[in-house]
């Protein structure tokens, strides 16, 4: 408790204090000083919050509260920069939530807690919680009103009297158990993504409007750590990225001929996507037919569309990639009145085909060729899809490139 009074008084001296005799520099390096202890009595809480969780198992003995961290099994698909998946994947980041969370529980003393994150896709998961093993809960529940109010824009929201409270907590039978206190913190860490603590206690005037300045110094730290941590993690996966794409140009341009440096691109591409067909093409160099494309590679669904198969550019869904030069992303092919075609205006049939994908490679600015994928699923790529493929054909149009001219050249 020491501790959080120290807090609470440089809190107190570092926003209300001033001396005017030390001067504009003088007052900067006040202000510095004090933020430095907080931050040093801020670090030393976290440090020594195993002990103080001790403690708090000693004191469950005369009133237990039960504590829980939700299970990996509720986890959703997520990508790697985003804070949920940092999260989920770096263990000392998530001690470091649950260590904040239980210094704001050791700060308050309230009777119940809960911890949430909204995602970056929007989607709201319990990430911990801790009770009174006598209160039965509903976790099921989702305080959407409680959090709506919070994303308007209060960071803290404390109410000493709450009446009903099933609104804002619907966690609990108000015949068994109804909460009067209530804080509420938003801790937003990027645009899309925020953590939420959550607590109440059975008492009126349980929480002090006094403690806002060190739950918002607390909040604070929440924030600066996380968003650092994101930040290097992002570094990490762009290297990560970057990495990977190099040793994609090193097997593209290990290879001695067009043919090889077709196969090891398509080896990439199956590797990295899920396709019920993969298609590579190149324009025909011959100049005495009209504007064709002969298919180069062709993984998948049998249909008539393999290897070595000419088509003109002007019928179907291809051929507009390349005559066009613009990439093609459609969710559902046989969405629409009017038949499709992929290749020729001759087609009757798609094969099941449901979700198309398509990007030039283009050399010198004008496409050569194209890289398709497509599958029988609905909606199977997305925009996040399109881009990476636009990223790995612009590395294997170096690679084209060199052996076009050597083919040019006559080597």
């Amino acid at each position: 408790m020491r501790k959080y009074i120290l807090l609470y008084l440089l809190a107190i001296i570092g926003i209300f204090v001033e001396f005017s005799f030390l001067g504009i520099v003088g007052g900067i390096i006040f202000k510095v000083l004090i933020f430095g202890g907080i931050s040093y009595f801020l670090y030393d809480i976290w440090r020594h919050s195993n002990e103080e969780q001790g403690a708090e198992s000693r004191q469950k003995e005369s009133n237990p509260i039960t504590t829980e961290v939700a299970a990996e099994s509720d986890a959703v698909v997520i990508d790697k920069s985003t804070l949920q998946a940092v999260l989920a994947r770096d263990g000392t980041a998530l001690e470091f939530v649950l260590n904040e969370f239980a210094v704001i529980w050791g700060f308050i003393i309230p009777n119940n807690g809960y911890l949430f994150i909204r995602g970056a896709d929007g989607f709201l998961k319990r990430l911990h919680h801790k009770h009174q093993s006598y209160i039965q809960t509903k976790l099921d529940q989702r305080p959407d009103m409680l959090l709506n109010l919070l994303d308007r824009g209060q960071t803290i929201l404390l109410e000493k009297d709450i009446q009903p409270a099933s609104n804002l907590l619907p966690f609990y039978d108000e015949d068994e158990y109804k909460p009067r206190s209530l804080l509420a913190i938003k801790a937003e860490i990027t645009k899309r993504e925020a953590l939420y603590f959550l607590f109440d206690s059975k008492t009126p005037n349980a929480f002090n409007s006094e403690d806002i300045p060190i739950l918002e110094t607390i909040n604070s730290s929440i924030v600066s750590v996380l968003s650092k941590l994101l930040e290097v993690d992002g570094l990490a996966s762009a290297l990560s990225r970057e990495q990977h794409f190099l040793e994609i140009a090193n097997s593209l341009n290990s290879v001695e001929d067009l043919d090889s440096c077709i196969h090891v691109m398509s080896t990439i591409l199956v590797n990295q996507f899920e396709a019920s067909k993969l298609t590579i093409a190149f324009k025909n160099d011959d100049g005495n037919k009209g504007a064709t494309a002969v298919i180069k590679k062709a993984i998948g669904i049998d249909d008539p569309f393999k290897s070595g198969y000419e088509f003109p550019l002007d019928d179907g869904l291809n051929g507009w990639v390349i005559s066009k030069n613009k990439p093609y992303l459609l969710d559902n092919i046989d969405k629409g009145e009017y038949f499709i075609p992929r290749f020729t205006k001759e087609e009757k049939t798609n094969y099941g085909i449901k979700s198309f994908l398509s990007v030039p490679v283009r050399v010198n600015d004008e496409a050569t060729g194209l890289i398709t994928l497509e599958d029988t699923i609905v909606n199977k790529y997305s925009e996040k899809d399109k881009k990476q493929l636009q990223d790995l054909s612009r590395i294997f149009a170096y690679a084209v490139k060199r052996f076009l001219k050597t083919n040019r050249d006559g080597g």
